[in-house]
């Protein structure tokens, strides 16, 4: 049971509420789990508390594991609340703790997430796509940093576009104080792995930098993300995106789906916008390419089932189904 807590409390490093002393179920209602995966990287600072009250539906098969902790000692304590009245149970989080996805067990749960060290936590959440008897797999990022000293500011998320007939990874940055250099990583479903290195541009003042990559399309689909590091070993990653397969790159892509607070797009190059249709048929948005990459925002839509259509496209995957829930 400690090891189920320890996998699936992990996620609420992403709430954006302070801490308090009781219980968070007694003054919040429970929300559904996936609410809190609108951002699959985030940065937090060493000496804040975090808190919310999870509700795990129950029969329940989505899974989540810790696939890495690096840093050193302790890197967060966990306060987990598994009764509304009783006293919690404290779980430290270790450097080199791993956890295969787990199951998580049904129910209304308050957590409390104290951090204690700088270091790196990756999630993997594992969850049912709709009725399909597919599953989708997301791996959420949190940075622990130490007293606000954000290595970078991220001005511009990462996004993909076609490059000929290879991909092209763009980026921006600002406040390149001490930044040694950038990693662009993927994972193909093995973990991310170094890509290539990038050095860093600019003078080292608080003006905006672009980065542009340009290296070989994957021949499956993968996760790419850019790894910062700075002189003095702190790092931090941009947003997570998801690129096609090279077969598949003439076809629209939508992740995460279901999806909550937001969706990104995978859009092929030679599309003109995408459009967002109710599924009786009422067009509710228009957006550019470049806005369908660094991510929609669905707060404000009931949840439901929607389209997705992709404009200039020639293929049979110029429309995909999207699923918002709360």
């Amino acid at each position: 049971m400690k090891r189920t807590f320890t996998c699936f409390s992990l996620v609420l490093m992403l709430l954006p509420l302070i801490g308090t002393a009781q219980n968070p179920c007694l003054t919040e209602n429970g929300k559904a789990i996936q609410s809190f995966f609108s951002n699959f990287n985030t940065t937090v600072e060493v000496g804040e508390i975090y808190s919310g009250c999870v509700k795990i539906p129950s029969p329940n098969i989505a899974t989540l594991g810790v696939q890495s902790a690096t840093g050193e000692g302790t890197l967060a304590e966990l306060a987990i609340y598994p009764t509304l009245e009783g006293p919690p149970t404290v779980v430290p989080i270790q450097a080199g703790l791993v956890i295969p996805p787990t199951p998580l067990p049904p129910g209304d749960f308050g957590i409390e997430v104290d951090l204690l060290a700088v270091g790196n936590i990756e999630l993997v959440y594992t969850r049912p796509v709709g009725a399909s008897g597919k599953f989708q797999t997301d791996i959420i990022t949190i940075n622990i940093i130490a007293d606000a000293a954000f290595p970078v500011t991220w001005t511009r998320e990462l996004t993909y576009r076609q490059s000929g007939d290879r991909l092209g990874l763009d980026w921006s940055v600002a406040d390149q104080v001490d930044v040694s250099g950038y990693t662009v990583e993927a994972d193909s479903g093995n973990g991310f792995e170094a890509v290539t290195e990038v050095a860093v541009q600019g003078d080292g003042s608080s003006a905006e930098v672009h980065y542009s990559v340009v290296h070989d399309w994957p021949l499956t689909g993968a996760y790419y993300r850019i790894r910062q590091d700075d002189y003095s070993g702190a790092f931090s990653y941009s947003n997570m995106i998801f690129v096609p397969a090279a077969e598949s790159a003439q076809q629209l892509h939508v992740y995460p789906n279901p999806a909550t607070h937001q969706v990104r797009l995978a859009v092929p190059a030679v599309a003109t916008s995408v459009e967002l249709y109710q599924v009786s048929g009422q067009r509710i948005g228009t957006y550019t390419p470049e806005q369908a990459r660094q991510g929609i925002d669905l707060q404000a839509l009931p949840r439901g089932m929607y389209l997705v259509r992709a404009l200039g496209v020639n293929s049979d995957g110029n429309t995909q189904r999207l699923l918002v829930q709360d």
